[in-house]
């Protein structure tokens, strides 16, 4: 569907850079926890080891909440 974005774990964890915390997601919760940090809205999950999740399709914004991306920026932004 055009107005979901499908986001497996296997992708997150290959996304996953946030040095504030662990090298990789421990789960598929942690991934939802860390996108909805960043306001993106999760329709669905599969909690799976293999897990899944279907979001609003907001590509750039995830990849943001998941590299850390959003995060080391905000802290540049309050540091200056």
């Amino acid at each position: 569907m055009e107005n979901e974005f499908i986001l497996s774990y296997k992708m997150a964890c290959e996304w996953w850079r946030r040095s504030d915390l662990q090298p990789k997601p421990k789960n598929m919760e942690r991934v939802v926890e860390a996108l909805r940090q960043a306001e993106i809205e999760i329709y669905s999950t599969n909690f799976s080891s293999d897990g899944w999740l279907v979001c609003e399709p907001r590509p750039d914004a995830i990849h943001e909440a998941l590299s850390g991306k959003i995060w080391r920026d905000r802290e540049w932004e309050f540091s200056n």
